[in-house]
């Protein structure tokens, strides 16, 4: 069984193949942050990485991912 990363990365790679200006920004947020959940990383951890983060601290501590 594929995981969501093969998953979403197999639909980003495609829709880049199909084209190459095409908005894959939502998946890859996904993507993101599932891997900042598979480590573990605190929200303060993720804002170092992404200051830009638009997750909330209560949201990403509350969260499965998080």
């Amino acid at each position: 069984m594929k995981s969501n990363f093969e998953w979403m990365d197999r639909f980003i790679l495609a829709a880049k193949a199909k084209n190459p200006k095409a908005d894959t920004s939502a998946l890859e947020r996904q993507v993101d942050n599932l891997v900042y959940g598979r480590y573990n990383l605190t929200y303060d951890e993720v804002k170092v990485i992404e200051p830009g983060f638009l997750v909330g601290k209560a949201e990403w501590e509350g969260s499965e991912d998080g």
